[in-house]
């Protein structure tokens, strides 16, 4: 199991899921599953605008340090897709992880 804090990561402006988070103290969680991981660190980072983040990357068949965000694809996420998420504290994201040679 591995923790990453993602904080202080700028919005993109025009970005309409952040401008939703800041002005309603929430932000939808993404559907990433079968995602990459990088690509879906960035696309929850997107959605969750301003708001602290904690990322937990949690290989499913292996005991393996997360170093490269490419070699990963994510299984299952919590919270869920499409769940709304209080920007008011800082919200951990877990993503089970699968190796790209792997199915979950």
């Amino acid at each position: 199991m591995f923790t990453v804090l993602l904080a202080g990561a700028p919005a993109l402006a025009g970005n309409a899921a952040a401008d939703d988070a800041a002005s309603t103290g929430t932000w939808t969680m993404p559907d990433v599953k079968g995602s990459i991981l990088q690509t879906a660190v960035d696309d929850v980072r997107s959605a969750a605008g301003d708001a602290p983040i904690q990322f937990q990357f949690v290989p499913r068949h292996v005991n393996q340090v997360v170093y490269n965000l490419t070699n990963w694809a994510v299984c299952y996420t919590s919270p869920n897709a499409d769940r709304d998420v209080s920007s008011a504290k800082k919200q951990k994201v877990i993503l089970s992880l699968r190796r790209l040679n792997e199915k979950c």
